[in-house]
């Protein structure tokens, strides 16, 4: 006998409902995350965009300081060694510029000759980041430093530094130490939400800007699950955790030739909490569907075994009774009649008891 006819009408109609309900609430749920899988390529893609303008436009404010410093290196009072005299041009120059940035003069060894940042006529250290200079002296081209601690003023600077020549000849490094609130200007100037990470990184990888956060994280490495992908790659989408511990879906792209980098990190739960909430929606309302479906089930079932059960040859479980459970008839229809068993008046058989007169 199939399993499915053992099974009451009531069991039958459940198992018809749960069948059919079930594969709805399947193709719900999976529409829901493959909604998720949609929003988030989107999301990534859209971050991505954004962190390559974000990169070009700190590379054309280092580009613009480069052109404006290239414009100071012609200075004949600087090619003439006149550092006093030059003074006063890097000061004009420095007018046009944010808070904070100074002019250096510096020799093939690094040793400051010049330093808007201190007063003329005080001892002066070497600069900060001597590879620059060497890089500068070899090359005879710009470069945009990495962060660095700058030997005045005791604090993290980044600079770009032109070379000055005459006759062919790199007589002295030029360099402007940039104040990093303009890359944090930069970065606010895009107005981005409130729950988004971004970082200027340099080369090697240093925060050079960040919102939020900045005072904490400035002078930095990335963050560990976002460094050896910043390192690698020129840019891309990465799953990685924010220095707050704040799993995110980070974009990053790379600037050239400065070689620095932008990163925007969105919280993943921005794109998992739709997801969840949808799950959480589709399996309530297929519970309550699933409830009241066998409600209804149930209810059918009891209206069609009332009728069953008031016949004869009904049961409890609404099936009718089989051959063997009916009573035995004679070859004319009537009920068979054991020996010693008789009929009362009104057509009933009344078994004799034994040991009765």
């Amino acid at each position: 006998m199939s399993p499915l006819r053992s099974l009451s009408l009531r069991k039958r109609l459940a198992l018809l409902v749960v069948i059919s309900v079930l594969p709805v609430v399947a193709f719900a749920a999976a529409d829901a995350y493959l909604n998720y899988r949609d929003d988030r390529a989107r999301g990534a893609e859209r971050t991505l965009e954004v962190a390559r303008g974000m990169s070009l436009v700190v590379e054309r404010e280092l580009q613009s300081a480069i052109a404006g410093l290239q414009g100071l290196a012609v200075s004949r009072a600087l090619r003439a060694g006149d550092l006093p005299g030059f003074r006063e041009q890097a000061e004009r120059f420095l007018r046009a510029l944010p808070p904070g940035a100074s002019i250096i003069v510096a020799d093939a060894d690094g040793q400051q000759l010049l330093n808007t940042a201190r007063p003329q006529g005080q001892p002066l250290p070497t600069r900060g980041d001597p590879a620059v200079v060497r890089r500068v002296f070899e090359t005879a081209r710009p470069a945009v430093s990495n962060l660095f601690i700058g030997r005045v003023l005791q604090q993290p600077v980044v600079s770009v530094d032109v070379p000055v020549v005459e006759d062919g000849r790199v007589l002295y490094d030029l360099a402007l130490n940039y104040p990093l609130e303009r890359f944090a200007e930069i970065i606010s100037q895009q107005r981005p939400p409130a729950n988004w990470t971004i970082g200027v990184f340099d080369r090697a990888g240093m925060t050079v800007a960040r919102v939020p956060n900045a005072e904490r994280f400035i002078g930095q490495r990335a963050s560990p699950s976002f460094y050896p992908h910043l390192i690698a790659r020129n840019e891309g989408v990465v799953l990685t955790q924010t220095h707050e511990g704040v799993p995110a879906l980070t974009a990053f792209s790379r600037s050239e030739p400065s070689g620095w980098s932008v990163g925007i990190g969105l919280p993943e739960r921005e794109f998992t909490a739709p997801l969840w909430q949808s799950l959480m929606m589709t399996v309530l309302l297929g519970m309550a569907f699933l409830m009241l479906g066998l409600g209804l089930a149930f209810w059918i079932a009891r209206g069609i075994a009332a009728p069953t059960l008031a016949r004869p040859g009904g049961d409890r479980s609404g099936r009718p009774r089989s051959h063997r459970d009916r009573p035995r008839r004679g070859r004319r229809g009537r009920a068979s009649v054991a020996p010693g068993d008789r009929r009362t008046p009104h057509g009933r058989i009344a078994t004799r008891r034994s040991g009765s007169a």
